[in-house]
């Protein structure tokens, strides 16, 4: 969580929710109860014949490197005074496996 550090401007503070993670036919999505809900698809690139994301590599991210490439189906996130709704598959989206579990 640190390499997240300089994002943070002002901390809203904390709010709980139990967390879901949903792999189906290769998308995924994320909810952390009524707050967040997430969803992406992979982004293969033109062969067709690929069945492995488009991955950055290289970029430093603190979750996870290397990251794969998405498309954003929806994000919506409702918490701490914030509220941002995207839908319909036009913004990006990237994901990865991590454990912060030591973190």
């Amino acid at each position: 969580m640190a390499g997240l550090s300089g994002l943070i401007g002002k901390f809203l503070g904390v709010e709980s929710a139990a967390i879901e993670f949903d792999d189906k036919d290769g998308n995924y999505s994320v909810k952390a109860g009524n707050l967040v809900d997430i969803a992406c698809q992979p982004a293969l690139g033109i062969d067709p014949n690929n069945t492995m994301p488009l991955q950055l590599s290289n970029t430093g991210h603190p979750a996870a490197n290397p990251v794969n490439v998405a498309r954003g189906m929806n994000s919506h996130v409702n918490a701490l005074g914030l509220s941002w709704d995207a839908s319909g598959g036009k913004h990006s989206g990237l994901f990865a496996p991590f454990s912060w579990r030591s973190a």
